[in-house]
């Protein structure tokens, strides 16, 4: 998979992106696994073992390769205090009400997919994959996922119907699961199904249109964390070139579908609510602030599956005790250089 360079690309910034200009991506393969554990963790169990589908990237590289991340895992599921207060075999056979599915099920989810990023762009390709098993299987979901707007939306693009959404109190045991796998490295992107899924979702129907502008900037205000610090010093320059502020959390997803849609420039900081770019037009261009250890390649990469032209900005950290980390940490964005490359994206 080839992705050309950012449209600002600075010589010093070159690491950022070369490892990732070229990835491959594993052919698409759909497994069927019979008599397996499903519980509203999105967790699969065969054997009592935990499968690595269950994980992003359908892989347990994850968790080993952050140890903190692994230990919270281990510990909920296999640790001894997991297993003082609700192992997973006590639970499943003595205290959770376990129940048999003879039909066959569909499962396209994993730990990270209640996440809006993880549930547009990893679950719904997969989904994509699988989309001849919609009408002829039960698709399994975790039942904290039913009250999620962009879920329930997204799955009536898809038709789908017949769902088993699993409680907290319960546990399936099912006899046939089809289980898709993980088609490329979070981030990373199969170009041909990501092309089949745009075009589902552009197609999607959203009733009255909703137009802020083709100047759109979107504010990380309400997260709970990766916010601009110094938005209030910015924000003057976003509003002098015309650019209009918006907090996607006011919106339902069909209308931050339709703001997206009428975008023709597009800027926020490292987050989910950059996924929203594949529903803008092709030729658009796209303004991503992240900090020094961010990689950029997610929606770097994702800019060119729709056909968008893609410029960055590295930002600093503000004061954290903690490790700085561009998942975790708040940005100080510079605001000098925030205009020229406002400036240049503009022309």
């Amino acid at each position: 998979m080839n992705k050309a360079l950012p449209e600002n690309i600075k010589e010093k910034d070159l690491f950022r992106f070369d490892k990732n200009i070229a990835r491959p991506i594993p052919p698409h393969e759909i497994k069927e696994i019979n008599d397996v554990f499903f519980n509203s963790d999105n967790i699969i169990f065969k054997d009592g073992k935990i499968l690595p589908a269950s994980f992003i990237n359908g892989t347990l590289e994850y968790y080993f390769k952050f140890p903190r991340v692994n230990f919270n895992i281990t510990k909920r599921y296999l640790g001894w205090k997991k297993f003082l207060a609700d192992p997973f075999l006590l639970t499943s056979m003595f205290f959770k009400k376990k129940i048999i599915i003879t039909e066959p099920c569909l499962c396209f989810t994993d730990t990270w997919s209640i996440g809006y990023f993880h549930w547009l762009l990893d679950a719904l390709p997969r989904l994509i994959t699988a989309e001849k098993y919609i009408d002829q299987t039960l698709i399994v979901l975790p039942a904290k996922y039913k009250k999620i707007g962009y879920v329930a939306e997204s799955l009536k693009i898809f038709g789908i119907k017949n769902i088993r959404w699993v409680e907290n109190g319960e546990i399936l045991l099912i006899k046939k699961l089809i289980v898709p796998n993980h088609l490329a490295p979070s981030g990373n992107y199969d170009p041909e199904i990501m092309q089949k899924l745009i075009k589902k979702l552009k197609n999607y129907q959203t009733g009255q249109r909703l137009n802020l502008g083709d100047k759109i900037y979107l504010s990380r205000q309400k997260a709970r964390r990766r916010k601009i610090k110094n938005e209030r010093e910015i924000l003057p320059i976003f509003s002098k070139y015309g650019f209009k502020k918006i907090i996607l959390e006011n919106y339902k997803w069909e209308d931050q579908i339709s703001i997206c849609q009428n975008a023709r420039y597009l800027t926020s900081n490292h987050g989910a609510g950059l996924a929203n770019l594949i529903f803008m037009g092709e030729g658009g261009k796209i303004l991503e602030l992240g900090g020094g250890q961010n990689p950029f390649y997610c929606f770097f990469s994702l800019a060119q599956k729709v056909n968008l032209r893609y410029y960055y900005q590295v930002c600093g950290y503000s004061f954290s005790l903690s490790k700085k980390d561009n998942h975790k940490n708040n940005l100080i964005v510079n605001a000098e250089e925030l205009e020229k490359n406002i400036k240049l994206m503009l022309s």
